[in-house]
């Protein structure tokens, strides 16, 4: 199931097209993706009490990557709270989403302004450059029936329905309207933000 997944996402579009060019989208999606595969392994029973500290700082690598790795942050939460375990894992991963967050800002004391500037400034400025109706309409029409993304959706919405063992994932669905709603108020959305649509 992982194989065909990792299949499926690599010709997924964008990332066929977005993942060879070094940018900071598909590095983020991985980091968010791996923080829910250390989170789910951390649920465990018998797994260490350090890996909801490094799900935590696997979170908030991806988000200081890009942005664009937000979205993974409401699976996360949903993963612990199905688990009945967000009490004693979420502070964990938060301790380790600030210790990472503060050795980077450490590291970057000098630059932080133009840091802000480039994450947040610019963005906000260019708010103009697109609408969110616009926007509604890009992801809609990533969903291309020709391609295997398109029919993910349908598929999983039937064994959802079907399949009680499938219903057991509706944390890691969450990620699906999380992905859609930030890239609705994404301005100006690009063609390499939708990498997290299609690992959503």
């Amino acid at each position: 199931a992982g194989i065909t997944a990792g299949a499926l996402v690599a010709i997924g579009p964008p990332y066929p097209t977005v993942a060879p060019t070094v940018a900071a989208d598909v590095p983020a999606v991985v980091l968010g993706l791996a923080s829910l595969a250390v989170l789910a392994f951390a649920l465990e029973r018998s797994a260490p009490s350090a890996l909801p500290v490094v799900a935590g700082a696997l979170l908030t690598a991806g988000v200081l990557t890009k942005l664009l790795a937000a979205p993974f942050v409401v699976p996360f939460v949903a993963l612990a709270l199905a688990a009945g375990t967000a009490r004693r894992t979420l502070p964990r991963a938060a301790a380790g989403a600030v210790l990472l967050a503060g050795a980077v800002a450490l590291a970057h004391l000098g630059s932080l302004d133009e840091i802000w500037a480039a994450v947040v400034s610019d963005h906000t400025g260019a708010k103009e450059l697109g609408s969110y109706a616009e926007n509604a309409r890009w992801i809609r029409d990533h969903l291309e029936p020709r391609t295997p993304i398109a029919w993910l959706f349908p598929a999983g919405l039937v064994a959802f329905a079907l399949s009680r063992d499938a219903r057991r994932t509706w944390p890691l669905w969450t990620l699906v309207p999380a992905s859609w709603a930030f890239l609705v108020l994404v301005r100006p959305l690009a063609d390499h933000h939708l990498v997290l649509l299609t690992a959503a």
